[in-house]
């Protein structure tokens, strides 16, 4: 008999925030957000993997995909982050859910991101601020607002 053809593999890629992904130049799928990774029946083998969102918005990295086993690929198209720095009245603050009292610097990811202010255990302020320069995250009424610094 034959021998049977190898069994395929699987190739899970994550990448920070939204990105077509590209397999040796097809496109094979989309990642929706953070959380969505996209997972991709590939045969055993050697390919270079593209995460992209505009032509100078993209990484490649190669990965070997072997029979019946996953291969996962984690990427970022928006860096480290940028420095909110805390500028609250109130006693604390949540940003995307992580606690910084008055004063610190947060590195949040480039994006729109929920925070909430809090005197003692009462949320005084909250909303969603757009994180795309360092900026000062404050109260503005019960709104909150991050002016670019």
């Amino acid at each position: 008999a034959p021998p049977a053809p190898p069994e395929d593999g699987s190739l899970v890629v994550e990448n920070d925030t939204w990105c077509s992904v590209y397999i040796d130049g097809s496109l094979r799928g989309e990642i929706k957000a953070k959380a969505k990774p996209v997972r991709i029946t590939l045969a055993p083998g050697s390919y270079q993997v593209t995460c992209e969102q505009t032509a100078n918005k993209r990484w490649t990295k190669p990965v070997t995909v072997k029979a019946g086993k996953q291969a996962t690929l984690k990427g970022e198209l928006l860096g480290a982050g940028i420095a909110v720095t805390i500028a609250i009245a109130g006693d604390r603050a949540t940003i995307g859910g992580t606690s910084y009292v008055r004063g610190a610097t947060a590195t949040i990811p480039a994006g729109r991101v929920q925070m909430k202010v809090y005197k003692g255990a009462q949320v005084v302020a909250e909303g969603w601020i757009s994180v795309v320069r360092p900026c000062k995250a404050h109260e503005d009424g019960p709104r909150v607002v991050c002016d670019p610094i």
